[in-house]
């Protein structure tokens, strides 16, 4: 059975492209299972986090080729959800990664007094970040209807740009607070090889979330019938190739190999001079 014209249009406002779908399926299906692979050589296990999130990635992408076959609203929906709400799941990676990295500068230094403390920094965006996908999953939930245009669209908007907006903010401190730890001497970031390298995917991957967050924020204020709600082009260009670019950095700049290489780097002395040199 093929749905019709007019059952595909009842959803989407537009004639999707069944094609890019399925590339799209098939690139995160790659990038999942290579971030996979690398995860079980480094044994950093959370990043397995990203991991899902590719996978649900595909889910959503698998939901939208269904449609062509029969355009269902429990698969709009399921589409929807998975499609808009796991990327941002990405973000908690970064949170725990500089958490980890301010907690390997501790240990390796304890004597020196770190403003940011590893688990201040994991357990306060963890939590706002818990609220604000809440407010995403509750906005997803009950903007769509099985009568085309949503029937509560109001509020299911008014929850998705609210949790997006708490998304982009928590973000925009999060980049704040790295680049505190990044530039200030006593975590010595600077004269560490392993930390550099680490840091500059840490930046690629939020930025690229950043942006992404900020792309979905102006489609749902210019609601369903909105021209990026619309434009197909631009939704693979500013959400599918974003997250699928933070995949690939993950997978080829695996943030595993720095939190594993960096304290063997101390142990060679390698990296930071004293603290007290450093604050002179």
């Amino acid at each position: 059975m093929t749905a019709t014209y007019a059952d595909v249009l009842s959803y989407f406002h537009f004639w999707p492209s069944r094609d890019v779908a399925i590339l799209a399926l098939s690139l995160f299906l790659f990038a999942s299972l290579t971030v996979l692979a690398m995860t079980i050589y480094t044994r950093k296990w959370y990043m397995v986090i990203v991991t899902i999130v590719g996978l649900l990635e595909m889910g959503g992408y698998a939901c939208r080729i269904s449609m062509f076959q029969n355009a269902q609203y429990g698969a709009y929906v399921a589409m929807q959800c998975l499609l808009i709400i796991p990327p941002s799941f990405l973000a908690l990676v970064q949170y725990i990664t500089l958490g980890k990295v301010v907690g390997l500068v501790k240990q390796a230094y304890p004597e020196r007094n770190l403003l940011v403390k590893p688990k201040a920094v994991i357990w306060w965006f963890f939590v706002i970040e818990l609220l604000a996908l809440a407010l995403q999953g509750a906005g997803a939930g009950t903007s769509v209807s099985n009568d085309g245009p949503p029937k509560n669209e109001t509020l299911g908007k008014a929850l998705l740009i609210i949790g997006l907006v708490a998304l982009v903010v928590l973000i925009v401190c999060y980049l704040i607070t790295a680049i505190f730890v990044c530039i200030r001497p006593e975590y010595g970031v600077k004269h560490s090889p392993t930390l550099k390298k680490l840091f500059a995917a840490l930046y690629a991957c939020t930025l690229l979330l950043l942006t992404r967050n900020i792309f979905r924020l102006i489609e749902f204020s210019q609601g369903w019938y909105g021209h990026l709600a619309t434009d197909e082009k631009m939704f693979y260009i500013l959400d599918a190739l974003l997250i699928l670019l933070i995949l690939m950095i993950n997978t080829f700049f695996h943030f595993g190999l720095y939190l594993k290489a960096y304290p063997q780097e101390v142990k060679q002395g390698h990296t930071h001079r004293t603290a007290g040199t450093e604050m002179i």
